[in-house]
């Protein structure tokens, strides 16, 4: 919990969360201490069923997902989290890469592939580009429509949004109440008569 200086209240911090899906354990735990110097909340699961359980419990920013496991494959977990928990990005991480699997994971939904074995800086690159897309569109889903629209599309004002006409309309009052009048329309500096 984080308080705001200036308004006095308490800001909730939010702490990354990850749920790594694998069925080898010392996999999980070795992701888990590769992603530890990182602050990440971090659950693991060796089954698919588990991963299931902790999604249904917990909402995850990101999941590491293995696509070969024993009792269902990734791609149903896939699904899964795609039906009950669609905020939730993944990685799939196997060592059963084929082309066919890699762009069925893709097409499904997932953020990105990568195939076993992986350098250490390639997952914890692949992670963090993930999780800043997770706060980029967090960020954008909470800011209304027409904030979203005058962030990111300068061209709205520009060609005459209605914050623009609405200003450009306050400015002409005031300029005729000042006795000012425009030399030119585009901008030129005002000459008092």
């Amino acid at each position: 919990k984080l308080m705001n200086p200036k308004s006095r209240e308490v800001v909730m911090s939010h702490t990354d969360s990850i749920l790594i899906v694998d069925d080898d354990p010392r996999f999980c735990d070795s992701l888990k201490v590769l992603l530890g110097n990182q602050d990440y909340q971090m659950q693991t699961s060796n089954s698919g069923k588990e991963a299931m359980e902790y999604l249904v419990n917990n909402n995850f920013d990101l999941a590491l997902l293995d696509m070969v496991m024993p009792e269902m494959n990734g791609h149903q977990i896939m699904d899964y989290i795609n039906s009950k928990s669609p905020e939730t990005l993944v990685i799939v991480i196997t060592g059963h890469a084929s082309m066919e699997s890699a762009i069925e994971s893709l097409r499904r939904g997932a953020y990105d592939y990568l195939r076993k074995p992986f350098e250490p800086e390639e997952l914890l690159k692949t992670v963090e580009n993930a999780l800043n897309k997770k706060r980029k569109q967090v960020m954008e889903n909470r800011l209304p429509a027409v904030d979203r629209r005058r962030v990111y599309d300068f061209d709205y004002f520009l060609n005459g949004g209605v914050e623009r006409r609405g200003w450009l309309e306050r400015r002409s009052q005031a300029e005729r109440r000042a006795g000012w009048r425009r030399v030119s329309k585009w901008g030129s500096p005002p000459i008092h008569h």
